[in-house]
């Protein structure tokens, strides 16, 4: 027996005017096609590994890692 249920989450995306913009995602997920599978493919990271509220896109992930690598210390706090 399959057992559906529907998942409505946001998604964090690029903007091409580099603001971040926030959409909503509605999945029908089923144990042979699970939340966080369905969100890779699309190009997004879910923030849960069951049931997803919320995913990024992962090129925002990879820009806020290089952000990282180059980002000056506060030695002062």
């Amino acid at each position: 027996m399959v057992s559906l249920h529907y998942i409505h989450l946001s998604t964090v995306i690029e903007n091409t005017n580099r603001h971040t913009v926030l959409e909503n995602l509605a999945l029908t997920v089923c144990e042979c096609q699970p939340a966080p599978d369905q969100l890779l493919a699309q190009g997004l990271f879910p923030c849960s590994p069951l049931r997803p509220s919320v995913a990024a896109d992962t090129n925002l992930l990879e820009l806020i890692i290089t952000s990282f690598l180059y980002l000056t210390l506060n030695s002062t706090g």
